[in-house]
């Protein structure tokens, strides 16, 4: 089992096996997350534009070569902040068969050493509010929640 940096070679498999799935999971929590019919498509430009990008990095989680999860972290600073420098968690996904067996912590711990490694403050991650498995992960993991993030449709 092995961590590695995702490469521009990776942005179909990330966007159409890992986000595509994870954007289709959370549809339940929200309307708001509907996803449209070629997401997929949009979602293979994105994922180049954030592996290019300095300010995103995304890890795979491979098991005997395959890649089996992931997880997209961004690296921000609030400079207005005496503790201002962050990395956020963006995604994370483990594929349905290998949930529980640690992949996802991994990822996790992977991405705090990163953090510490570049000198950052603190991490951040949101979870939907009715995910209870996501924010029960996280709270397992010593994260405590900071600020409730409101939405409004706007129809």
């Amino acid at each position: 089992m092995a961590i590695r940096e995702a490469t521009l070679d990776d942005a179909a498999l990330l966007a159409t096996e890992f986000w595509y799935p994870l954007a289709k999971g959370m549809e339940e929590y929200s309307d708001l997350n509907e996803i449209s019919d070629d997401a997929a498509e949009h979602a293979v430009d994105g994922f180049e534009r954030l592996l290019e990008s300095d300010d995103h990095r995304t890890f795979l989680r491979d098991v005997d070569g395959d890649p089996i999860a992931y997880v997209l972290v961004e690296l921000d600073e609030r400079p207005s902040r005496e503790r201002g420098r962050y990395v956020d968690i963006l995604d994370l996904y483990v594929a349905e068969p290998h949930r529980g067996d640690g992949h996802g912590t991994a990822l996790v711990e992977h991405v705090e050493a990163l953090a510490a490694r570049d000198d950052r403050d603190y991490l951040t991650v949101s979870a939907e509010w009715e995910n209870q498995p996501a924010r029960e992960f996280y709270r397992k993991r010593d994260y405590e929640p900071k600020q409730i993030t409101y939405a409004k449709p706007l129809d």
